[in-house]
């Protein structure tokens, strides 16, 4: 799995080029889910709390690739006033995968069960030039 993060004059775009299989542990009668929580910061500036207008991600069930624009975005300098020339940036993606015994609903919060444990989680962090 990595990211594929494409720069130009005037927009940053940022997607998952790939996903790997792999095989997970789940309970019986568990939900499960995936988080995606992004930061982005110019490469010169300790990362700030949150990134930089970056949005985050909740789904239920594990099919990545059908929920693929759901971890894609684009910034543009129109909107988002990035990418600046000259400005380097660093991109963070954290992808965790989770079971709970909450089920996925309006304002899900999957962490508040009783039963919740991450069963995968990894950080992708790129610097763009």
């Amino acid at each position: 799995m990595r990211l594929d993060i494409q720069r130009t004059e005037d927009s940053l775009a940022i997607r998952f080029a790939s996903f790997q299989s792999t095989n997970l542990s789940v309970g019986s009668n568990m939900v499960t889910g995936i988080q995606c929580e992004n930061k982005i910061y110019r490469s010169d500036e300790l990362p700030p709390s949150g990134g930089l207008g970056v949005q985050g991600g909740l789904e239920g069930g594990l099919d990545m690739e059908s929920h693929l624009d759901s971890y894609n975005y684009v910034f543009t300098r129109s909107r988002d006033k990035m990418p600046q020339p000259g400005e380097q940036y660093v991109v963070e993606y954290r992808l965790t995968i989770f079971e709970t015994d909450i089920p996925a609903q309006h304002m899900w919060s999957p962490q508040s069960g009783k039963q919740y444990r991450v069963l995968w989680t990894k950080t992708f962090r790129e610097t763009v030039k």
